[in-house]
């Protein structure tokens, strides 16, 4: 299916979804925003019974030192779950979006791509995140890979 496709079926699915019209253009420009590094257009689409998933982008996680990565490192591996949670309070980015395992907090979606997630969840969409790689944390700066997920 070509990208276009999917685009539209994205955007139909999250109309029906929301329970609301919502401006195609704008839904579009969030998906698709090359100033979003990161961002992996959605051109894989899974089922899981009548929900749809469609992966929104994969990146590492940042801020990971400041948090309980360190702790659970050797507990995370491919497939595990993550949760997403917004943080509109937060004093550095307005859009910060956390990364929790099992209630520990583990860092952040990058700055630098996380306006598409806020934007997202700020409407009522719903992500999620499972670990893709956890690296060795001596030599990378950001050892976890993850890939996030929009629940249609």
């Amino acid at each position: 299916m070509r990208a276009a496709g999917v685009a539209g079926l994205v955007v139909k699915k999250m109309e029906q979804r929301l329970g609301r019209i919502m401006n195609r253009r704008r839904v579009l420009q969030l998906l698709f925003s090359g100033t979003v590094s990161g961002v992996i257009a959605p051109v894989v689409v899974r089922s899981r019974g009548k929900e749809q998933r469609f992966r929104l982008m994969d990146t590492r996680i940042a801020g990971s030192g400041y948090y309980a990565f360190s702790g659970v490192a050797m507990l995370l591996g491919p497939g595990d779950a993550l949760s997403l949670r917004r943080q509109p309070e937060n004093p550095h980015d307005h859009l910060a979006v956390e990364v929790f395992w099992k209630n520990h907090k583990l860092g952040y979606l990058p700055r630098r791509g996380n306006a598409v997630s806020a934007a997202l969840m700020d409407q009522g969409g719903r992500l999620s995140a499972e670990v893709l790689a956890v690296l060795d944390h001596a030599e990378h700066w950001e050892p976890l890979d993850i890939r996030v997920w929009l629940h249609v």
